[in-house]
């Protein structure tokens, strides 16, 4: 879900704080998807909560944004980065990009 707050002049009226909207993003890769890659039955909430965190993560190395028609080496990245966290969620570091290069580079930008 992407958040969307109230215009700044409600924001300066004394609506504290702004209203928000929730608007449905698309995901990249299903929590049916994840909890098979995953190997789980349960826990919805945190397995979603990792998709959205890991498509969050992959949209912004790789510059593009995600949904279900990505390719799938990005989709692959999704997954792969959502099941190092759930693997490790009582880590406090996030999983490294590093994971994921191969699938990434691809899909990179060069710079200059």
């Amino acid at each position: 879900m992407l958040p969307l707050w109230g215009s700044c002049r409600e924001a300066t009226e004394g609506v504290f704080p702004p209203q928000r909207l929730e608007i449905p993003m698309p995901n990249s890769v299903t929590l049916a998807q994840a909890k098979d890659f995953l190997r789980v039955g349960g826990e919805d909430e945190l397995v979603s909560l990792l998709i959205e965190a890991a498509e969050a993560r992959v949209g912004q190395a790789a510059g593009v944004g995600l949904s279900a028609a990505s390719p799938a080496p990005l989709r692959l990245a999704v997954l792969i980065l959502a099941c190092h966290a759930y693997e490790h969620r009582g880590d406090a570091r996030p999983p490294p990009l590093s994971l994921v290069e191969p699938w990434l580079a691809p899909y990179r930008e060069a710079r200059l």
